[in-house]
């Protein structure tokens, strides 16, 4: 029986079917719209935060309006941390990045994190994220970061090995 409707807002292809594998099993009686705009991925390589938060604020709108989905959450790390409040105030409805439990179960649980981004965009916010979550808990961490793109290449091209 479903009970609830919620988005899934993508940047990027490569993370549409293992995310919707994962809410499928965990979260049967919600029905999930996955929107994907990977248009928004170069908006977001470029730097680009202003227009690639108008195109993430169209999505949320119209899976509002069509599909009366009451919540959301978007999937692309890239999203910096300025960008991302200003698309949870547009959105109408909570919205959350998927890393952001993530991040405040990391600096709850350890003061060493190690972190390997596979977006060049991605390194940046994902340590701004991870400090502002330490800030908030009133501890010190020490991110060792690393980037490594070929995972995110070898999933655009259909490996998920």
């Amino acid at each position: 029986m479903i009970r609830a409707r919620a988005l899934v807002l993508h940047a990027s292809r490569a993370a549409v079917d293992c995310v919707a594998e994962h809410y499928a099993a965990h979260a049967p009686e919600v029905e999930f719209t996955h929107l994907l705009d990977d248009g928004v991925m170069r908006m977001l390589r470029a730097e680009d935060w202003s227009r690639a938060v108008r195109r993430m604020t169209e999505m949320v709108d119209a899976a509002r309006e069509e599909y009366g989905v009451a919540c959301g959450v978007l999937t692309c790390s890239a999203v910096p941390p300025g960008a991302l409040t200003e698309l949870k105030a547009r959105a109408g409805m909570p919205l959350f990045k998927i890393d952001e439990p993530m991040a405040r179960m990391a600096v709850r649980t350890s003061r060493e994190i190690g972190v390997v981004s596979t977006f060049p965009s991605t390194k940046q916010t994902t340590h701004d994220l991870l400090v502002a979550e330490a800030r908030r808990a009133g501890v010190q961490v020490r991110i060792e970061e690393q980037m490594n793109a070929a995972p995110l290449e070898a999933l655009l091209a259909g490996d998920r090995e």
